[in-house]
């Protein structure tokens, strides 16, 4: 029998349904490329991808080879939600091109009528670093990747890397803009700095007062001497994500001011404290340092934590013994979208682990 929950990327702004028994995405588990009512379809495909009449039903004219391209085509006034889904195979071939999404472009968005960025199928992201494809790769080699100045995005199943300079810079970034009261939502997303010894965040976070920023089931992995993200203002909630700082300075989760609520999360760091600032909450948390949750203290980022911890070939999963595995809060019973059921690579969360996986 086939199962119909809903879908958390969605919940709560449509009522669209997913088939939890066929093929499995990531933490949302998109099965169909075009299961959000009544929303406008933008595809980013490899050159020379073939089409499906399904596929070209749907999409139409709006077929592009960068997410820089589709977002250029962006309809100034949407009327329904807006979807890019990043399609087909992409072995051998990388994204190069960052993207900002400009409020100014976008600033008639509503929270019925958002952009929607997400990997399906091969493109998507499964939690294992993919540098070869067929996973979508956004390799911003000289600067921010994604940039986001409007006030409603959301990002799923992809990966970015870059190499960026800057506490304010990022490979993504977030410097919301315009009048509009900001909803952002990112999940199942693997994120990297390639750039060693260097000042920055992989990811930089500032919201304004009134912003909503919500992260779960992410991978943020830095080599620098940076922090993995960086906390402005807003309310912001980190779900069931991995922090992998690895520099000799910095911190892992870095709060300037708002509200920051972390949960399920492991955080390594190396020099520094792994929170700076403290965070207004903090539950089933482990650090490699003794800022986590009484019992998940000075849990290193080695072999005996992880599957695997060497650069560009992570896997992040739980080793066996791992002391993440069955420590995490089921948090189901959260409001959407933090009740997702599934980790970044689309399996069944049957056992509460600390981290993505």
């Amino acid at each position: 029998m086939i199962k119909t929950i809903p879908n958390p990327i969605l919940q709560g702004l449509t009522s669209s349904t997913i088939n939890r028994g066929g093929p499995l995405g990531g933490g949302s588990d998109p099965v169909s490329e075009f299961d959000v009512d009544g929303a406008t379809y933008y595809a980013v495909a490899p050159t020379g991808h073939t089409y499906s009449a399904e596929q070209t039903t749907n999409y139409s004219t709006r077929k592009y080879n960068t997410l820089s391209a589709a977002y250029a085509a962006l309809t100034t006034a949407p009327a329904t939600p807006r979807v890019i889904n990043m399609i087909g195979d992409w072995t051998g071939v990388t994204d190069t091109t960052g993207v900002t999404f400009l409020s100014s472009a976008m600033n008639t968005e509503t929270p019925a009528n958002y952009t929607l960025v997400r990997g399906i199928g091969d493109a998507r992201c499964t939690g294992l670093w993919d540098a070869a494809g067929p996973a979508y790769r956004l390799d911003s080699t000289t600067g921010t990747g994604v940039y986001v100045r409007c006030a409603y995005l959301r990002l799923d199943g992809l990966q970015f890397t870059g190499a960026v300079y800057g506490t304010s810079s990022g490979v993504l970034r977030f410097a919301p803009t315009g009048d509009l009261t900001g909803d952002f939502r990112f999940s199942n997303l693997f994120v990297k700095n390639t750039r060693p010894n260097v000042g920055n965040a992989i990811m930089s976070i500032n919201t304004r007062s009134g912003d909503t920023f919500r992260v779960w089931n992410c991978i943020l992995s830095s080599r620098s001497n940076g922090m993995c993200i960086r906390c402005g203002d807003g309310t912001i909630s980190l779900n069931s994500c991995t922090f992998a700082q690895t520099g000799t300075g910095g911190f892992a989760v870095y709060k300037s001011s708002g509200t920051l609520a972390v949960t399920n999360c492991y955080a390594s760091n190396v020099t520094y404290a792994t929170f700076n600032n403290g965070v207004t909450s903090i539950v089933t948390t482990a650090t490699s340092d003794t800022d986590g949750t009484a019992g998940l203290q000075n849990i290193p980022y080695t072999t005996d934590t992880f599957i695997g911890v060497t650069n560009d070939i992570e896997n992040l999963n739980p080793a066996g013994g791992s002391p993440l595995l069955g420590a995490g809060t089921d948090t189901t019973g959260e409001d959407a979208p933090l009740n997702f059921d599934r980790n970044i690579a689309g399996d069944v969360r049957s056992s509460w682990n600390v981290g993505a996986f």
